[in-house]
């Protein structure tokens, strides 16, 4: 029954009718039942002295078989569905990757370009070059970085061109 109707206590869900397998799957449990009803169950129940091993014998290797066949169904059909569910993780891995090659793509384009483009400019800078122009505007924090680096690049610019000209009076 456990197997037909689910059991909760056991994490047996209850068997979907709709695929043929299932059906087949259905029909070889009820097989099982029926045969367990009418003839494997009443070989137990017996008066004293009308006991035959080999007819039990016999019958309980029917039901074996029977069972046997049912399990071997519930084993395609849990390959499926195994095989179904290994799908769904590939397409999650694929979705997920092309998820993280969008996110590297826009990170690239809006963080790491902007980056190297300021380091160098700001390299030149480093090295005495005050002329250099930082090129790069954004309304974003490294926008207000490059911004802070051209007020202190025009800065440094005035300071010497003031210690230039009070150097020019003192001579």
């Amino acid at each position: 029954n456990a197997l037909q109707n689910g059991d909760p206590s056991l994490a047996l869900t209850k068997v979907n009718d709709h695929i043929f397998l299932e059906r087949t799957f259905l029909e070889k449990v009820q097989d099982m039942q029926n045969y367990w009803n009418t003839d494997l169950k009443p070989q137990f129940i017996h008066a004293p002295g009308e006991h035959n091993p080999q007819t039990l014998y016999e019958k309980s290797e029917y039901f074996f078989t029977l069972s046997d066949e049912a399990t071997a169904l519930a084993e395609v059909f849990s390959a499926r569905r195994i095989t179904r569910v290994k799908c769904c993780i590939v397409v999650i891995l694929v979705l997920n990757l092309l998820s993280l090659a969008v996110i590297w793509l826009i990170g690239n384009k809006r963080i790491l370009r902007p980056l190297s483009m300021l380091e160098s400019e700001i390299s030149e800078i480093a090295r005495g070059n005050l002329s250099t122009q930082i090129a790069y505007t954004a309304p974003d924090e490294l926008g207000s970085l490059a911004d802070s680096m051209r007020y202190m690049a025009e800065n440094l610019r005035s300071y010497i061109s003031e210690i230039q000209y009070e150097l020019s009076e003192i001579s």
